[in-house]
């Protein structure tokens, strides 16, 4: 609207320019010779009033073209003036426009950069959360290993322990399993034992390390039976006398509850 407005304000000031300029023109001697030649030709005017007629009208002619002039140049300058304040107003406009966007543009930048930052932040303390929890979880592993290790230390040194105790069980004694003799010996039944004979004696077999051997209670003090290994396909010697390590205690197989009492013929003392 506003630059219909400018269009058709500056097509009507050019219009009236070329006004002032036409009678700017007509007011010149040779126009006003010819105007008189016109009257003299009709013969409106008598001679001896021509002088007079003739000054009466060019000072009534040219003051109406004066007037005119002003009016038409008063016109000008309000359009000019109109003009400028639509140049004016367009410029403002354009301004608050440019200000408008930059205005939005650095919004979206302040707005890009935050998430940006909170991004970033969020990459750091995921990245810091990342370290703690790898932190946490060695520590906890390495607990958790020693903890293993602890366990089983105790398990072994509960194991050492409680290996062929017995409260009594000397050679020739009467029992009624392995764990009633002392280390070093086993619990063996009669199979046809006379009235006056014990059903199953202790019987001394002191076996050192590295020997075969059925059960615990045949091993020296602080030794145990022990086969290779679990894995029933793996063929390897018979079950040997050790001192039992942790490998021994977690793969191997621990030769203690086959059987509770050994059978012999007759009795026996070892001395």
């Amino acid at each position: 609207m506003i630059n219909k407005d400018k269009n058709k304000e500056m097509k009507i000031l050019i219009g009236l320019k070329k006004d002032a300029e036409i009678l700017k023109k007509n007011l010149n001697k040779q126009t006003f010779n010819i105007f008189l030649s016109k009257t003299k030709k009709q013969g409106k005017v008598k001679e001896d009033k021509k002088e007079n007629n003739k000054l009466k009208f060019l000072s009534f002619w040219r003051q109406r073209m004066k007037n005119r002039i002003k009016s038409i140049m008063r016109k000008i300058k309000r359009l000019e003036k109109k003009l400028k304040k639509m140049n004016l107003q367009s410029i403002n406009k354009k301004k608050e426009e440019r200000k408008l966007k930059t205005e939005e543009k650095i919004w979206a930048n302040d707005k890009i950069r935050k998430k940006i930052k909170g991004i970033t932040n969020l990459n750091k303390s995921t990245h810091k959360n990342k370290k703690k929890n790898k932190k946490m979880n060695k520590s906890i592993q390495k607990e958790n290993i020693l903890l293993e290790q602890t366990k089983k230390e105790e398990r072994l040194k509960s194991f050492h322990l409680s290996q062929n105790i017995s409260l009594n069980g000397l050679a020739g004694s009467s029992c009624q399993s392995h764990h009633e003799c002392k280390p070093g010996l086993c619990c063996h039944r009669v199979k046809h034992p006379k009235p006056s004979d014990p059903i199953a004696i202790c019987v001394l077999h002191d076996l050192i390390d590295g020997s075969p051997c059925k059960h615990s209670c045949a091993c020296q003090s602080g030794l145990q039976c022990f086969s290779p290994s679990k894995n029933p396909k793996i063929i390897n010697s018979h079950a040997i006398c050790k001192k039992a390590s942790t490998s021994d205690f977690i793969n191997g197989v621990y030769e203690n509850s086959k059987e509770t009492v050994f059978d012999m013929d007759h009795i026996k003392f070892s001395s």
